[in-house]
């Protein structure tokens, strides 16, 4: 009788369980919808042969971008490691912020180039909107979350103050 309760139970519990864990995984797993890739399109008022040659620009730079983001995650990663060692080695750690620092400089360079290359599509009325509204048209996910990445010494050493242990 008792073993036929507890399995009864048993039974009962991982139900509630598994109920429960699909409503919170349900839930959380709800992400804020990314901004409509048409924001182009009503802010700027963009006609389809503008919004074409940015998206082709957009497509162009794209590549190097990715790259260079999987390349600043693998030297963040590798930094979060040489920061928990016990002998960290402060040369490889100077040299890995170095590496960050020089590839997040060299993600700003090709979204200049890149604003600058739409800012040539634009008209003057458009270019007005563009140039007081930048932050929103960046396609930068640091000026959606906040900024993140270099904060604090900023002087091309590398130093990465205010993000925690690297």
């Amino acid at each position: 009788m008792r073993k036929q309760w507890t399995k009864k139970a048993l039974i009962v519990t991982l139900a509630g369980i598994m109920i429960t864990s699909g409503s919170l995984y349900a839930r959380g797993n709800k992400k804020s919808a990314p901004a409509p890739r048409n924001v182009w399109m009503t802010e700027l008022s963009l006609n389809s042969e503008q919004m074409q040659k940015i998206n082709d620009l957009r497509d162009g730079m794209q590549p190097a971008m990715m790259d260079i983001r999987h390349q600043i995650r693998q030297y963040e990663l590798e930094l979060s490691k040489l920061n928990r060692s016990a002998d960290a080695d402060q040369a490889r750690i100077a040299v890995v912020r170095k590496s960050i620092f020089d590839r997040e400089t060299a993600i700003q360079a090709i979204q200049t180039n890149h604003h600058a290359q739409i800012r040539v599509l634009l008209t003057a009325e458009q270019q007005m909107i563009f140039d007081t509204s930048g932050k929103n048209f960046s396609g930068n996910q640091s000026a959606r979350r906040g900024q993140k990445g270099m904060q604090g010494n900023c002087s091309g050493t590398g130093e990465r103050n205010g993000r925690g242990r690297g």
